[in-house]
């Protein structure tokens, strides 16, 4: 089916999403609620129309209308419901969403025979986990401070089916279902996966009625999308208490469910997160976890995905990194040389490098290099603090402070880590050789 941004989509739940019942049983519990699969549905019926339909050359916004059946359509058509994911989905994807809710045929899948273990009885939080560099140090910084009290909610690609413990699945370790697109995607924004990411905590704390969703993103992920945005393109609230707050008020139209989405490391660096941990366990190891946006089309050497190393996610791991004073092991990244003097001599031998590649980098280096007050400019900045205050509740001076601060040292740890790769640096040369 050809797509454009004035097409009608029709979303079957039989022909484009795959339940996988091991893994929704994880999500099972004494019960397994219509409305929770209605939510999935809902979630997949985004994902699928954000991937399908290709954004305009010159307009960032689209225009969707999709159609889709759930066992309570009555439910996500109360005004109240309606008007909580319409302001969710335009702030997350700057588009127009129209929605069709109608009533689906059969019956949900069958509940679980028995309640699954949580173990602790002291959860009081979830976090949507991931095999990323953020996840895995601020799960272990909550689990310092309050052990026992935070459960995770997986969202990485690697979740699969789920995972058990003497045969008995244990909670939340199993992304539900998966798109059946029956194409590539057209698509590559995907601001959908934040909406995804954020209703898996939000369901899960319903589930276990946690009272607070962990985001574990530093200030930069947090604030830098958004101020940073280009003039062709939107900015990305994704990990942002602008959209998070948006979401829990659908959690709590659809499920009757108070939810806080808890921000620990809004004004600390990246780089200062790493170091915490640090502080508290030398031996903390971060192997494994995975920042770049990349996929392995564009990553993969000799058989072995990388991540590419000149994203903006790469890169502010590398100046995160290097702010910490920790070195990653050799062959993390594709372009591990950035003290080459050219963006094609820090590629690998035989590395296709497009002029798509290049621009995509130069990109991200200068969303990080703008994410500064000289750039932004105080007023832009100050206008954003009252947003910000407006949503958490934090008196707006101290926000205003807070984020000038927050930016400030960015900027130091960002010119640090450019000086360290040498003033012939093909980075260096990017931001025009300043120090």
């Amino acid at each position: 089916m050809k797509c454009n941004t004035s097409d009608f989509l029709i979303f079957e739940p039989n022909r484009h999403i795959k339940f996988d019942l091991d893994a929704l049983e994880t999500y099972g519990f004494a019960r397994r609620e219509t409305s929770v699969v209605d939510a999935l549905t809902v979630m997949a019926a985004v994902d699928y129309a954000d991937r399908v339909v290709r954004r305009p050359a010159y307009i960032w916004r689209r225009d969707l209308h999709i159609q889709v059946p759930l066992y309570e359509p009555d439910r996500w058509t109360d005004v109240t419901v309606a008007s909580a994911l319409d302001d969710v989905l335009r702030l997350l994807t700057g588009d127009n969403w129209t929605f069709d809710f109608i009533a689906r045929p059969g019956t949900p899948p069958p509940k679980p025979q028995e309640p699954l273990d949580l173990g602790s009885t002291q959860t009081r939080k979830v976090m949507a986990y991931s095999d990323g560099l953020d996840s895995r140090t601020v799960v272990a910084l909550e689990d310092f401070s309050s052990p026992g009290a935070i459960l995770r909610v997986r969202v990485g690609s690697s979740a699969a089916h789920g995972e058990r413990r003497h045969g008995r699945p244990i909670p939340f370790t199993g992304i539900p279902y998966s798109l059946k697109l029956g194409r590539r995607p057209v698509e590559s924004s995907a601001r959908s996966r934040g909406f995804r990411f954020a209703m898996f905590a939000g369901i899960a704390a319903y589930l276990v009625d946690a009272g607070q969703a962990v985001v574990p993103e530093s200030g930069q992920g947090i604030f830098g999308p958004v101020l940073t945005a280009t003039l062709q393109g939107y900015p990305d609230y994704r990990n942002h208490p602008m959209f998070t707050v948006k979401v829990a008020k659908l959690i709590e139209s659809v499920f009757g469910h108070k939810v806080e989405y808890a921000f620990p490391r809004m004004w600390s660096t990246k780089g200062e997160t790493l170091s915490a941990l640090r502080a508290l366990n030398p031996g903390s190891t971060w192997e494994g976890t995975r920042s770049c946006w990349q996929d392995a089309r564009w990553c993969s050497i000799q058989g072995k995905r990388l991540q590419c190393g000149v994203c903006a996610a790469c890169l502010l791991r590398r100046q995160s990194f290097h702010s910490a004073g920790i070195a990653e092991p050799p062959r993390t990244y594709a372009f591990e040389n950035l003290r080459a003097t050219s963006f094609e001599g820090a590629a690998p031998t035989g590395f296709r490098v497009t002029k798509a590649l290049n621009h995509y980098a130069i990109g991200a280096v200068q969303q990080l290099d703008h994410f500064n007050i000289d750039w932004l400019g105080e007023e832009l900045i100050s206008r954003h603090a009252a947003s910000v205050a407006l949503v958490t509740s934090i008196p707006f001076e101290e926000v205003q402070a807070r984020l000038g601060d927050l930016i400030d040292r960015h900027a130091k740890e960002w010119t640090k880590f450019v000086e360290a790769q040498g003033e012939t640096s093909f980075i260096r040369q990017w931001v025009g050789g300043k120090s």
